[in-house]
């Protein structure tokens, strides 16, 4: 059976580290970056890391789109380094102590060091490049991120690499962030002096030294704390759907009111006020009419249905209906010529078409052959299949519309058949979206994955593949990396199915919809 990409061996390959012991302080605790940059979101997620021998054992919201990310910075990481072509790495695989020895002695050298560490008796910080000045004795501290923008989380971290280099004697000049230029286009070659765009963050650290210390002393204080800390909502996370460790919410149980859709701020008061359901939102709180919608089917435990609506639109659905999807890839280091960093570009389309109510489905289906740029195929074949009449359903139609228009954009033999059929989409999302219909087993979302099962009763769960980003991943693993072929060949398969899934819960969901009404 084809063995997927698991996140827990990457991690183990490549970022394991022996536990940190003080041998003058045995019971001190270390500090470093990346706990430091945990704690700023989560006291127990921090505290947890030091006190839990099962910290690491958390799941993520968005696992498989974590471990994409992963899979990215590390590539690009690797490319950044290509301007710096002279330096020298400090094995990651090293211990704190081995890894603070090697960059002092690389240090004396005055050498260009990857993965620089500095170990003082409180804390332990890494630096993705540190470069020696040609001028003095200083030097300048370089991080590496594959986003396109500059965030606060960026001067968080050169703060603190900032304050553990200085501690460990080093005169730091400038420290700067290496990001992607949002406005490059890739033909074909990777230009890195065009991809990148280096921007000095020193002054934004001087400005922020003060909330820096703050929080340094408030964290240093949270992890020598033996008792466990009580939730701080100015140090937390404000949802079970954003939390890591999967304890702090583990009480609540179906129904909770971290489902209220479009909560907001209004969900966190509710909460700390002591309400915890959604059946128990008191009637004279101030809610939208959707919210008080999902409410009432919620305590009920029936669904809602505004059936002159939903009639109207499933009557809106013209024979033949087009049920297309798209799978796409994003990466950072662009595959397809004439694209941009992140941007989407689609691999594999689905399609099942149903001429009409009396027919049976035909699918149809492409994946990237890797012999041509996927978007010419896809545009060939759907100009056959989908004609100018009908209805071509989508969920979330804006994205679908979007591939094609760019695709188009390349291939401008294309655009009369693409103008043709632009005003023929329909997005099936729209009675969930504005509660045509409402069932409370879609736990306040309207997403495809969410309203299947509560309508129809089937599911993803024994697909290979069974979300977008994990199709992603995948694809992205077996484009860029030297798999197995039998391996490729699986993954493929699993695309295929799960793609071929998405078009198929379109058409049972209209199914559904059209015995509602």
């Amino acid at each position: 059976m084809l063995k997927l990409f698991l996140f827990k061996d990457y991690l183990k390959r490549n970022f394991d580290l022996p536990a940190i012991t003080i041998p003058q302080e045995p019971r001190a605790k270390v500090l470093t970056k990346s706990r430091f940059m945990s704690g700023l979101k989560c006291d127990l997620l921090l505290w947890n890391q030091y006190h839990s021998e099962n910290t690491m054992h958390y799941s993520p919201k968005n696992e498989s789109n974590l471990h994409r990310m992963n899979i990215q910075n590390d590539s690009v990481l690797l490319f950044a380094r290509s301007l710096y072509p002279d330096g020298i790495e400090v094995s990651k695989k090293s211990n704190m102590y081995s890894a603070h020895h090697t960059t002092q002695k690389l240090i004396k050298e005055r050498k260009t060091i990857y993965n620089a560490s500095f170990l003082s008796s409180e804390y332990f910080s890494k630096t993705d490049i540190l470069v020696p000045s040609t001028q003095d004795d200083s030097w300048e501290i370089i991080e590496i991120k594959s986003s396109i923008n500059i965030k606060r989380d960026n001067v968080k971290s050169l703060s603190f690499q900032l304050h553990v280099a200085k501690l460990c004697g080093l005169q730091i000049n400038n420290c700067s962030i290496l990001n992607i230029n949002p406005d490059y286009v890739y033909d074909g070659n990777l230009a890195i002096s065009q991809f990148f765009v280096k921007t000095s963050l020193t002054d934004k650290i001087k400005f922020a030294q003060e909330e820096f210390h703050r929080q340094l002393e408030y964290l240093k204080g949270l992890i020598k704390k033996t008792e466990v800390p009580q939730m701080n909502h100015e140090y937390s996370c404000s949802s079970p759907k954003n939390c890591n460790l999967k304890t702090c919410w583990k009480d609540l149980e179906d129904g909770d009111i971290f489902n209220l859709r479009e909560g907001g701020d209004l969900v966190s008061k509710l909460y700390k006020s002591g309400i915890h359901y959604l059946r128990d939102i008191p009637n004279d709180t101030e809610l939208s009419t959707s919210q008080k919608i999902q409410i009432e089917a919620e305590r009920n435990k029936t669904p809602y249905l505004q059936e002159e609506k939903l009639k109207n639109f499933v009557d809106s659905l013209q024979y033949p209906l087009y049920f297309l999807d798209f799978e796409t890839v994003n990466p950072a280091l662009p595959l397809y010529n004439k694209t941009k960093p992140y941007q989407h570009v689609p691999f594999l389309y689905s399609l099942h078409v149903q001429e009409t109510p009396d027919l049976p489905l035909q699918h149809y289906s492409f994946i990237d052959s890797g012999k041509q740029d996927p978007r010419l195929n896809i545009l060939a074949e759907l100009s056959k299949l989908i004609l100018p009449i009908g209805t071509i359903v989508c969920y979330n139609d804006t994205f679908e519309k979007r591939c094609l228009r760019e695709s188009v954009q390349l291939f401008p033999e294309y655009s009369d058949w693409y103008s043709s059929i632009n005003e023929n989409f329909k997005d099936l999302s729209d009675p969930f979206k504005y509660f045509y219909y409402y069932h409370p087993n879609q736990n306040g979302s309207a997403s495809l994955k969410a309203v299947l099962p509560a309508l129809t009763g089937l599911d993803y769960k024994e697909l290979g593949i069974n979300d977008g980003n994990m199709a992603n991943l995948e694809f992205l693993r077996a484009k860029t990396m030297n798999l197995p072929q039998e391996e490729i060949e699986g993954i493929y398969q699993f695309l295929l199915d799960y793609c071929k899934m998405d078009t198929y819960a379109m058409f049972k969901v209209v199914e559904a919809l059209r015995k509602l009404v």
